[in-house]
């Protein structure tokens, strides 16, 4: 079904879910729907809707989100697979008795090798799976996405190269688990160039480079998140616009502006443009989030 979409359909489908692609997003998701399509890794300022568009994917074609925060410091066995090793201690705790008499008269190393013999320490009754691996493992299509993985540390990326390219993972002693075609993960991979990733990485991914929504796709954003007039949407636009313009040290998200908007309604009560700049000087918090943006954006804001 998924392989039987147009880019209209993408566009209008990804629209009834609140995300507003222009014809190159729609593109992009649309090679992306192929069984055998490859990761497409999504680049872009913070805030212009990478992680938006995964979790439009997911709820467009009604199927599962497993998601990946990735963050400085993060290791592969909170991405890919651990072992439940407290878990492999109360075993051996608990048949030690059953085996000590045949232990006795054996070295450390050769009771260790009698205890593996009966049990599998490594089989799948002790692996713990994590999100990588669920993926690979879940029966269906879902979407996995591995979010801001330019915060990882190149080890990450290498860990990650045969999913990426064979929709596999090989676990030392214990084999390799293969996802199915039929099952594989919609995969989107984030990043926001805090670092440059690796060329093996690059290679095993389509590309999609993200803009700045124009201040027509605002107002399309706004209307579908708000119930107000058309000069209220088309003041808060203009504002988002203006301020994603301006170099502010945390740049505004589209979510924000939402926020920023249904502020304006609930708790100030705006309805007309004249309500909106006169609520600017109160509500800027909604969108920026220190001092320093906060006085750069009133200035920028001074002839909204």
């Amino acid at each position: 079904m998924m392989n039987t979409y147009t880019a209209n359909d993408i566009e209008t489908k990804l629209s009834e879910n609140g995300y507003f692609p222009n014809r190159k997003i729609a593109y992009a998701i649309l090679n992306t729907l192929r069984n055998d399509a490859s990761p497409l890794l999504i680049e872009g300022d913070p805030g212009v809707g990478k992680t938006s568009l995964a979790k439009a994917v997911s709820a467009m074609l009604n199927i599962p989100l497993i998601r990946v925060s990735c963050h400085e410091g993060i290791t592969a066995d909170k991405i890919l697979y651990d072992y439940d090793y407290q878990r492999q201690l109360l075993v051996v705790s608990a048949i030690r008795d059953k085996l000590n008499e045949s232990l006795k008269d054996l070295s450390v190393n050769e009771s260790i090798k009698a205890v593996a013999q009966n049990t599998e320490f490594y089989g799948p009754d002790f692996l713990l799976k994590r999100p990588v691996i669920e993926a690979l493992t879940m029966k269906g299509r879902k979407v996995l996405l591995i979010d801001e993985i330019d915060k990882t540390e190149p080890e990450i990326e290498h860990a990650l190269l045969e999913m990426l390219s064979d929709f596999a993972i090989t676990i030392p002693e214990y084999g390799t688990i293969q996802c199915a075609q039929e099952d594989r993960p919609i995969v989107f991979l984030t990043s926001n160039n805090y670092r440059e990733l690796s060329q093996p990485m690059l290679r095993r991914c389509s590309y999609l480079y993200i803009e700045h929504k124009t201040l027509e796709e605002i107002k399309k954003i706004i209307c579908a998140n708000v119930s107000a007039s058309d000069e209220f949407v088309n003041t808060v636009a203009s504002v988002i616009d203006r301020l994603q313009k301006t170099d502010l040290r945390h740049a505004i998200s589209i979510s924000e502006g939402i926020e920023w908007a249904n502020c304006l309604i609930q708790t100030f009560g705006c309805k007309t443009a004249k309500d909106v700049t006169n609520a600017i000087p109160y509500s800027i918090g909604s969108l920026v989030k220190d001092h320093a943006d906060e006085k750069t954006a009133m200035r920028a804001l001074q002839n909204i």
